[in-house]
């Protein structure tokens, strides 16, 4: 299931955290009903709102991969423009680290050293905090947009993590 987000590609609504969150509710409520395993995945804005099924929902989310996640949002903005005061201006503040400290399951999280958007020290910072199962993969000299172009074989491997019961903390170079 693919979630499009409310003001893009022909969805209605206007793209605000409120959305967003509500859109991806939604979307795992039709999931929900299938009584499969449900993996969900976020990249960049998404793993802010993939962080926020987790925790709002754990029972209905069996593992998550975040591709170049942030901890919080103010952290991103505050990069990009450190002399305004981000946190005061920021009317949507997904706060993915505060999101994920009410799931319990397995989470992979996946930066770039090169990323321009989302530095890789914001996506470090989330998997240091989180407490519960997880796996670090970092990609040496990546851009932002490079985290979901992996082979298949990274696809396996990842999700291959998110249903093992193995070892509580992993980290890839």
């Amino acid at each position: 299931y693919v979630l499009e987000y409310p003001g893009f590609a022909g969805r209605p609504g206007n793209p605000t955290q409120a959305t967003l969150t509500s859109a991806a509710d939604e979307g795992l409520g039709i999931l929900s009903v299938s009584r499969k395993p449900v993996y969900v995945v976020g990249e960049s804005l998404g793993t802010g709102v993939a962080a926020y099924l987790a925790g709002r929902r754990p029972q209905d989310v069996e593992g998550v991969v975040l591709l170049t996640p942030f901890n919080t949002l103010a952290a991103a903005a505050g990069h990009h423009y450190p002399w305004l005061p981000v946190r005061w201006l920021l009317i949507d503040p997904y706060p993915s680290d505060a999101w994920l400290a009410s799931y319990p399951g397995p989470v992979g999280v996946v930066v770039g050293t090169a990323d321009r958007v989302v530095p890789a020290e914001l996506g470090r910072r989330l998997f240091d905090g989180y407490t519960g199962r997880k796996r670090l993969w970092t990609f040496e000299g990546e851009d932002h947009w490079d985290a979901s172009h992996r082979p298949m074989e990274w696809w396996a491997e990842a999700f291959g993590f998110l249903r093992e019961d193995a070892n509580p903390v992993q980290r890839v170079p």
